[in-house]
């Protein structure tokens, strides 16, 4: 070894750069060091090539090496630059450290002293190694990925949204807000295309479960367009299902084909209650005693009869049309009995109609021809 080239530990790095290190994904990982390589009296060493070997350690003195490069650099009345990582890879992880600390060993010397601290510049290298497509950018208020193709995967190398988050012991994303002194959601979704929130569960639990430990509901749908608050769909289950806790029991539900059960009261604030025929009824039917009856002879003749009936037989019509003094009779609002009483244990079938306020009764053999035929009516109004 030539006489020039010995080293003692009192060599001194008398500068030591690290300079800014970028972190895109497109850019080599390096840290660039530049120094000056004095002798023993502090004069620059030998113009020339040198072997250097360069460490990272976590301590200031001792330990073991957590990354090592051995390089050779040129010197130039002292000075060098090299940039470290280029043949020996600088891992991200290392950078997990809060205190690295670089030794440098010149040729045969002992590793110079004291070591350098590394600082802010390579720590960029831990953002780097979180970054995916363009990587994390800090504006200073806000961090964000840098490119609106980005993904973030939780717990998953292949994530399929924006934000994917894989957990398979525990709740995978918890939102939680205090409200301060206005409104403010826990978790906040939205979407002008699709479904705002997607529940889908593969089990017997529910795909989406709303909880509430104050006074609130425990699912709220509020919709200020013209679409439904709550929409729900099933293939072969109960649209709809409400219980009550603890138990939980079973209080209301709707099934596919539209039927309600309830095990409770269905009541009518206003409104009443529509029918298929599109009537709507907002009282109960309430009778009382009939409001007219009697027996009728075959030829239409009133053979005993509340005081308010009379009777005549319509022979072009074949039927018996029947007044009710004080009646304007109307078939869906008033309900007639008609009993008939078939003269020598005949079959006879008994139809009611109306028309200009008349009760009108048909009387049919089993064949289905009209007859003339004794019968008894009773009529009652809701």
């Amino acid at each position: 070894m030539k006489a020039f080239l010995t080293f003692t530990c009192s060599l001194a790095l008398l500068c030591l750069a690290v300079v800014s290190v970028t972190i895109a994904a497109d850019v080599p990982q390096l840290i660039n060091v530049q120094g000056k390589l004095t002798d023993a009296v502090g004069d620059p060493v030998a113009d020339g090539p040198y072997s250097v070997l360069f460490s990272i350690y976590d301590v200031v003195t001792g330990g073991t090496d957590l990354w090592h490069e051995t390089r050779t650099v040129t010197v130039s009345d002292g000075l060098f630059s090299i940039s470290l990582g280029v043949s020996t890879t600088i891992p991200p992880s290392l950078f997990d450290n809060t205190d690295l600390w670089l030794g440098i060993k010149v040729e045969s010397d002992d590793e110079m002293t004291p070591r350098q601290r590394l600082t802010t510049a390579p720590y960029a290298f831990r953002v780097a190694g979180s970054s995916v497509g363009g990587g994390w950018v800090d504006d200073g208020a806000v961090v964000r990925l840098e490119t609106n193709t980005d993904r973030v995967g939780i717990g998953t190398a292949s994530p399929s949204a924006r934000l994917h988050v894989v957990e398979s012991n525990g709740t995978a994303v918890q939102a939680f807000s205090n409200g301060g002194t206005g409104a403010a959601a826990g978790l906040y979704a939205y979407s002008d295309t699709w479904h705002a929130v997607l529940g889908i569960n593969s089990n017997s639990n529910a795909a989406v479960m709303g909880r509430n430990d104050g006074t609130g509901p425990g699912v709220k749908g509020q919709n200020q367009s013209t679409g439904p608050a709550i929409t729900g769909y099933a293939s072969t289950g109960n649209l709809l299902e409400l219980y009550t806790t603890p138990g939980p029991n079973l209080k209301l539900s709707v099934n596919n084909s539209g039927d309600l059960q309830t095990t409770g009261t269905i009541e009518s604030t206003s409104g009443g209650f529509k029918f298929p025929d599109g009537t709507v009824q907002t009282t109960a039917a309430v009778y009382g005693g009939p409001i007219a009856y009697g027996v009728i002879s075959s030829d239409g003749t009133v053979s005993s009869a509340t005081a308010n009936v009379s009777c005549t037989w319509n022979g072009t019509s074949n039927r018996y049309e029947i007044t009710i003094s004080g009646e304007n009779y109307l078939l869906s609002s008033y309900v007639t009995v008609v009993t008939p009483t078939a003269t020598g244990g005949a079959v006879r079938i008994a139809i009611t109609d109306s028309v200009s306020g008349k009760l009108l009764v048909y009387l049919y053999d089993t064949s289905g021809t009209k007859v003339q035929d004794d019968f008894h009516f009773v009529t009652y109004k809701p």
